[in-house]
């Protein structure tokens, strides 16, 4: 690799994001280590079926947590009626 400035950045899927600026410099070893962060979310069951009946509701709580090294906040989540895929 030629001498001068570089942008490394290292990635993959379901994980952040690493960027370091380094100088390589002529006849010179230069390294770059890092591990990538993910976040890990638990939840406080491991399922949850709910039964409703048309025109009426029902209200089911249940905890999340996030148990890796990138902190989030928000989740996104989907619900499917029974017998659709």
């Amino acid at each position: 690799m030629p001498a001068g400035d570089y942008q490394v950045t290292v990635s993959a899927p379901s994980y952040q994001s690493f960027t370091k600026s380094v100088t390589i410099k002529p006849v010179e070893f230069s390294e770059v280590s890092t591990a990538l962060a993910t976040d890990k979310v638990a939840a406080s069951v491991t399922s949850l079926t709910v039964v409703i009946p048309e025109g009426q509701s029902r209200t089911r709580s249940f905890e999340l947590s996030n148990t890796g090294s990138v902190r989030r906040t928000r989740w996104a989540w989907t619900t499917r009626r029974a017998g659709s895929r």
